[in-house]
């Protein structure tokens, strides 16, 4: 993603309320790698959507949800791994907070005739080498996505902006489909 050149040694740290990156290029259909950290342990004190928020938004429109998860035996539709609000991926492979983990996605766009969309967009995701999603249609935007239409749009990496450890982001790399 150009618009977060790798440093060797480094990543980059979401800094709360002030930071999101997008794919320099939109796609309609794409596959994507991406390594991320949850940052430092959480407290005790810190749970649920406070636990290194973030999201990858695939057309701007599609989350894949980044948050630390480790420990838990299930998942819901709003946690690490989900499609955002749409469903909670089929099992729970995360590391511990502050180990690179990594999710490749296949992304193919809704599509189009004309105006009237006529297919669901569709998304497979290998997280730490376990498939939670494969080719799962999504009938609509998820959480704060863009509204759907035909037009492409970029992939763009989420800062929530709450309290605590930040999602890092590192080796990222997208190809059209």
């Amino acid at each position: 993603m150009p618009t977060l050149p790798p440093r060797p040694g480094r990543s980059r740290a979401a800094r709360p309320r002030s930071w999101a990156a997008t794919s320099a290029r939109s796609r309609h259909s794409a596959t994507s790698s991406s390594t991320w950290s949850s940052g430092c342990r959480t407290s005790r004190r810190t749970s649920g959507q406070t636990r290194a928020n973030s999201g990858i938004y695939l057309q701007d429109r599609y989350e894949v949800q980044v948050l630390d998860t480790y420990g838990k035996a299930v998942l819901a539709d709003n946690e690490c791994g989900s499609i955002y609000l749409k469903r909670a991926p089929d099992s729970n492979p995360a590391t511990a907070p502050e180990t690179w983990q990594t999710y490749e996605i296949t992304f193919r766009a809704a599509r189009w005739s004309g105006t009237t969309k006529t297919e669901n967009a569709r998304v497979t995701v290998v997280w730490n080498g376990v498939t939670v999603h494969n080719d799962v249609a999504v009938d609509g935007p998820t959480g704060a996505g863009a509204a759907e239409s035909p037009a492409a749009l970029p992939i763009r990496l989420q800062d929530h902006g709450d309290p605590g450890a930040n999602v890092r982001y590192r080796s990222i790399w997208i190809e059209p489909v």
